[in-house]
């Protein structure tokens, strides 16, 4: 089953990449909640490529320095449910290995982004 994105997602996936309004962690909140809503009506392969495609999103945000530091900040804590509902998907050996190079990239990009509570 394919996933239908309206225009409306879309915008609320341009503003959570390119945090658009910093000071308004509701619009990262929505965004997650509309990918788990839509997560029920995918198939595991689907379902896979979507959360792969979330957390891409998130760690591009997280790496981008034009990105206000606390949007980025907000965006690296709440990876974590992306990532956990990559985990509970890994079945095969190669949805495992998916999930083993997505925690891994996640851990290699992110390692000195956040030195001492301040950005580099």
């Amino acid at each position: 089953m394919m996933l239908a994105v309206d225009s409306a997602t879309k915008e609320l996936e341009k503003r959570v990449r390119f945090g658009k309004n910093p000071d308004s962690p509701d619009l990262l909140y929505a965004y997650l909640d509309l990918y788990k809503e839509q997560l029920s009506e995918l198939g595991a392969e689907a379902a896979q490529a979507y959360l792969t495609e979330i957390i891409d999103l998130l760690l591009a945000t997280i790496c981008d320095p034009l990105v206000p530091y606390q949007w980025r900040a907000l965006c690296l804590d709440n990876i974590h449910k992306p990532v956990f509902d990559l985990s509970k998907l890994s079945k095969t050996k190669g949805n495992r290995r998916i999930f083993r190079n997505k925690t891994h990239e996640i851990s290699v990009l992110t390692r000195h982004l956040f030195t001492y509570g301040g950005a580099l």
